[in-house]
């Protein structure tokens, strides 16, 4: 809890964890009851279900009667009715009072958690459907289309500008670039991986070959840059498609015999796009910041929300604002122009009024306090295969898991880029 008596984002993974009731889903589509408590009954709560199908409810309703023993397991009959092989299914349970009791209102929920029913989600990364007909205009460093134009850096071999329908989708001089670090939060600077890590930050990349060649209605980017600084070979594939369509395939290729090379952040790609590309639409974990070591807490569901929603103002400014399980994550203006990321399987983001630089404290931690802060012009997006947990058994040295951290080695991340229109148009 924050002095202010905010809770923190991570209230609701204790809340989820500390809970007293747990539910499994049976092989005959009924859901077991696990009453964990010592000496009451459940008699005292309604359960109330929703069936999502990717993400968007489909049917819901209630059960009155959950009169489960303490320290027992009863069956519960849920009338979520059929599904299909089709996509991602989904059961929401939460348990609510009945009535007011203490400090707790009625309909409050004392236990909730998300039960797969049907896990098939489908692929936004195939792009072979997109419309090969329309014609590509290749010009040296630059590719256009009938709505589109890309240009690429020639001396960084990034992606200056991308621009859909008149609409500039990066900051003026702004380039979509490889992203291995974030603004290190409290338990970072705790375990002084700010320094360990540093080389990760600004990482010398030397671009060795800018190749572009067009067939099958597509054009076809290749570049790849040397390392030295860690010792390893990224690659960035591109395929531009007719209709502004971009597949990009990041490959860090680690040297085997590298010794001394430390772990990275995050494996990703950033970019500055506009401010006023304020609203964000996802289909992933929330409503609030969760990460791969802080997401109990937070189901699967499709959330609308604005950028300026999205960081939690610790004491300290740090990193802040990512979404985790993402199937796809929208970033767009008032009109609903933007771009849709979609990945080959789920992947975490962010978008803030900040750009990293402005949160990190820098190799020692200083006394800032988050209130000090303005928002930067810019709406600052990232896009990760993984990043790094946040959590750990203390602050002063402890460190998360060693499964959510991100050692160096080879990494492929494939994401996929698609210009929308009229998607997500704001609620005055």
């Amino acid at each position: 809890m924050s002095p202010d008596r905010r809770l923190n984002p991570h209230a609701a993974e204790v809340k989820r964890v500390y809970q007293n009731v747990w539910s499994t889903l049976r092989p005959d589509g009924k859901v077991e009851v696990f009453n964990e408590r010592f000496f009451r009954q459940l008699d005292d709560v309604t359960l109330q279900w929703t069936l999502l199908h990717d993400g968007r409810p489909v049917r819901s309703g209630f059960v009155d009667d959950i009169n489960v023993a303490p320290q027992s397991v009863g069956v519960v009959d849920v009338p979520y009715g059929k599904t299909d092989a089709e996509g991602e299914w989904l059961l929401n349970l939460v348990y609510l009072t009945k009535e007011a009791e203490g400090v707790l209102p009625a309909a409050y929920d004392i236990a909730r958690q998300q039960l797969a029913v049907a896990d098939n989600p489908s692929s936004d990364c195939d792009v072979t459907a997109a419309p090969m007909t329309k014609r590509l205009i290749v010009n040296g460093d630059t590719i256009s289309g009938e709505n589109f134009k890309i240009v690429f850096d020639s001396e960084s071999g990034f992606i200056s500008d991308y621009t859909v329908n008149g609409v500039a989708m990066l900051k003026d001089g702004a380039q979509l670039h490889p992203n291995f670090w974030r603004a290190p939060t409290d338990i970072d600077y705790g375990a002084h991986t700010q320094k360990e890590y540093r080389v990760w930050l600004n990482p010398v990349m030397r671009l060795t070959q800018f190749e572009v060649s067009e067939g099958d209605g597509k054009t076809l980017v290749k570049t790849a840059f040397d390392m030295p600084d860690v010792k390893a070979r990224l690659i960035l594939d591109y395929t531009i498609y007719g209709n502004g369509v971009v597949a990009l395939t990041e490959s860090l290729d680690a040297d085997e015999n590298a010794e001394g090379i430390p772990n990275m952040y995050r494996f990703g790609i950033e970019m500055a796009m506009p401010a006023d590309l304020e609203y964000i639409e996802y289909y992933g974990r929330g409503p609030g910041e969760n990460y791969i070591d802080r997401q109990t807490g937070y189901d699967l569901g499709i959330y609308r929300q604005m950028v300026t929603e999205q960081p939690y103002s610790y004491i300290r400014p740090q990193e802040t604002g990512t979404r985790t399980d993402l199937r796809y994550y929208t970033v767009a203006d008032k009109s609903g122009n933007g771009l849709k990321f979609t990945a080959a399987k789920p992947f975490s983001g962010s978008a803030l009024h900040y750009y990293t630089s402005t949160l990190d404290g820098g190799i020692e931690k200083p006394n800032t306090h988050w209130g000090e802060l303005d928002e930067d012009d810019v709406t600052n997006v990232c896009l990760d295969l993984v990043q790094q947990g946040v959590g750990c058994l203390n602050g002063w040295g402890g460190r998360p898991l060693p499964k959510h951290r991100v050692p160096y080695g080879d990494y492929r991340f494939n994401l996929v880029i698609t210009p929308v229109h009229n998607k997500y148009v704001a609620e005055d």
